[in-house]
């Protein structure tokens, strides 16, 4: 089941060793703010989850509003990509997508080693 942006926000709450009040207070949202708002089941407005991402940092943040979980090297390459111009964007996203199509091609359809194939006698 594919979760909404709040219920990660909750799953990656819950998920942080600093507990729900050292999260209100880094975030400067008042003490008791992330607990009430998991509690009552209310949506931050933007500022408050702007606060919160920041927070919980780029990983979670990139989570709890894409649903796309990222490790280091894919914010390293993501921030690559962001500083490129949109004419080599286009060129790297065109290349990727090739390549990408290769690898489900040579997974698609493997090839048959000669050694492995039956013989006719």
């Amino acid at each position: 089941m594919n979760k909404g942006w709040f219920d990660r926000l909750v799953l990656a709450i819950e998920a942080d060793d600093r507990g729900m009040r050292e999260l209100s207070r880094l975030a400067g949202v008042g003490p008791n703010y992330v607990q009430q708002m998991i509690k009552n089941h209310k949506e931050p407005g933007a500022d408050r989850l702007a606060r919160i991402l920041d927070v919980l940092g780029k990983k979670n943040a990139l989570y709890i509003l894409t649903g796309i979980k990222a490790d280091d090297d894919d914010l390293a390459f993501l921030a690559v990509l962001q500083s490129l111009r949109p004419d080599v964007k286009n060129q790297a996203k065109a290349l990727l997508a090739s390549m990408q199509a290769d690898g489900e091609n040579a997974t698609q359809s493997p090839s048959v080693n000669q050694e492995d194939s039956p013989t006719e006698q």
